[in-house]
Formats: C-alpha cells, structure tokens, sequence
C-alpha cells in the first residue's frame, strides 16, 4: 500500500513539473521597461560640482527620499523639464517628487543611485490625475505592458514647449496624463493630455544609421577626456557602424593608430571650429582638403582604437591657439563645451 502511495504521489509530483515547466517555456516573456520612476519627498537641495571642484551654474543635485528611507539622487538643471511644479528654481525640501529616467542606460554602481531625470513631476495632484511616462509601441501600450492608450478628439498632444504635435508616437517617450483607466492588463485609458518628451539622442539621430541603440556616456570639456563620448547599451554591440558628420567642414587632419586617439580625423568649420572623431574602426578613407556635409557625409565606422577599452565614439569641439599642432585635441585649454553645438541636449556627465 505504502508503495502504490509513493507511486501517486511521485506521479503528481512529475505532472506538477510538467505542466509548470511547460507553462514557463510558452509564456511571454516579461517586458523590460524603458522608463524607470523613483518617488518619494525632496530631502536635500545643494549645488553640483564639476570635477574641477568647481560650481555648476543652474544645476542642482536633488536628493528623494522614498517611504521605505531610500534615498536617490537626481542631477538637475534648468533645462530638467516639469510635467507639474514651476521649475527646479522654485523646488523646495519637503515637496513631493517623481522623477522619470531612462532604464535602459548602463547604471553606475554608485550609493546612492544617481539619475539624469527625463522629466519630473512635484506635488502632483494625484486625487485629480495620473501621470504615466513611457515609450509606446504601434499600439500604443508601454513598454512595460501596463497602460494602453486610446486617443479621441478631446486629447491634446503637445510638445514640450506646449505647442501642437501632429506627429508619429509609437518609439517615443510620452508623458500620459489621464483621469481613469479600465482594470485590464494592459490598462486601457483615453489620455486627457499627452507630452512628446525629446530624447537627447534624437539630436544626434543623423549621425547614426540605427540611433536608438546608442548611449550618451559621458559630456564634458576641459579636461583629457573632453567632449561627447557615446557607446552602445550592452546588448547592442556598435562595432563598425557609420559615423556622420555633425557639421559641415574641410577634412585638416587624418591621423592613423595613434598611441591614445587611434584612428581619428578632423574636420573645421568656417568659423574655424575643429571638431575630431576619435577611436574609430579603420582609418578615414577621407584626404585633408576633402569637405564633407553635416548628416550625410560618412567620416568613419564606430571602432575601439588606441586607449579605447570597447566600442565607442569621442567627438570634441577646440578652438586653436598658435604654436599648437597636430595633438591640439590633447590640450584641455582648448576644448569647448559642446552643448554650444546641441544646445537641446539635457544632458550632464553622472561622475
């Protein structure tokens, strides 16, 4: 008897792990959002630093308390867009806080967290509305499968500035403030307003064939590391693809293998601007005295030359000096801050 029992049950148990593993292996798979959140009250307001010591102007580093006591930090300036609140010069310790950033950039493994909010919302009125950012497919469901979006004539979409957007949605980043929603999953919601957040890296979407899968890594000038550094997320390797110019110009300088640059060139522009592309694939098939076009012309392939410790991009702005040669991109007095040249990017170096 006891051996027909053990029999049963060994049976039962075998039928559970089948049917589990079978439901595991044909169900989809979970989705990764695109667009994290952290909420919680403003603990902490206080100026940001350069890595000079040196004050940041109208920057900020913001410190968010959750209920649980974690703490988060979000790097701020003027440009940080509010879905409500006035602004970060009218933010104050104690106000209630939400700030939207991209999940899917490499996080440094710093405490506590650091992020480049997307956007933000302070002391939402959230007896009124909800707020929902996020990128949306062709149907209009976010990346985390929660919230689908049914658009009517009464809903507003407006870019950031507040004017009319008449525009494709699916692939951007929206923020979604509607009333109610139905308690299905996906939630399906009619949006009473919809915000087009621009990614920073649409100002770079001409100088690169597949944009989204690239990262900005690193902004900053005068230092040996000047200017816009971009890689690749981890599971998109970048290697070989074409880099476009960012500006229109004349080729003045061709360098190959270089010890710490590897293969770059240098393209100057009439204001007697010099902008290299460094830590290419192959050497430029380009000649000094050739000119190029802003978007189209191809100076080179992604590539991991010189110092480089994987596939990359270092694209820095200088002006000359006299006496100053061939390494000029070397000396940091003459580095220029890019965000002269992408004034919309809403990005600061997370050090």
């Amino acid at each position: 008897m006891k051996k027909i029992l053990s029999l049963l049950l060994m049976s039962a148990m075998t039928a559970v792990l089948f049917f589990t593993n079978t439901f595991a292996a044909t169900a989809d798979p979970v989705p990764h959002p695109q667009i994290g959140s952290v909420s919680g009250t403003v603990t902490e307001i206080s100026d940001f630093y350069n890595q000079d010591n040196k004050i940041v102007a109208n920057t900020k580093f913001v410190l968010v308390t959750d209920r649980n006591g974690g703490i988060s930090c979000f790097v701020m300036d003027a440009d940080t867009y509010f879905i409500t609140g006035k602004g970060l010069s009218d933010l104050r310790v104690g106000d209630i806080f939400t700030g939207f950033y991209d999940a899917t950039i490499p996080m440094n493994y710093i405490y506590p967290p650091r992020y480049q909010p997307i956007a933000v919302a302070v002391n939402p009125p959230v007896d009124m509305y909800s707020i929902k950012v996020d990128k949306f497919d062709n149907d209009l469901i976010s990346s985390d499968n929660q919230l689908k979006l049914t658009l009517s004539e009464e809903t507003k979409i407006l870019t950031k500035d507040g004017a009319s957007y008449n525009g494709e949605l699916p692939g951007l980043t929206l923020a979604v403030i509607y009333h109610v929603s139905t308690k299905s999953l996906p939630a399906q919601t009619t949006p009473s307003k919809i915000i087009v957040l621009e990614d920073y890296n649409e100002q770079f979407a001409y100088m690169f064939d597949d944009i989204e899968h690239f990262a900005l890594i690193s902004w900053d000038y005068g230092d040996g590391h000047s200017g816009i550094n971009i890689t690749s997320y981890y599971s998109h390797p970048i290697d070989q693809a074409p880099i476009k110019s960012v500006c229109d110009g004349t080729v003045v300088y061709v360098i190959d293998e270089h010890k710490t640059a590897g293969n770059y060139v240098v393209i100057e522009t009439a204001d007697g601007i010099k902008v290299s592309y460094m830590m290419m694939d192959e050497p430029t098939t380009l000649k000094v005295g050739d000119t190029v076009e802003k978007g189209k012309t191809i100076i080179g392939y992604v590539g991991k030359s010189g110092n480089a410790t994987g596939s990359n991009l270092l694209i820095s702005f200088f002006k000359t000096k006299p006496g100053d040669k061939d390494e000029f991109w070397a000396r940091p007095h003459n580095s220029m801050d890019p965000k002269k040249f992408f004034p919309d990017i809403d990005f600061i170096l997370l050090k």
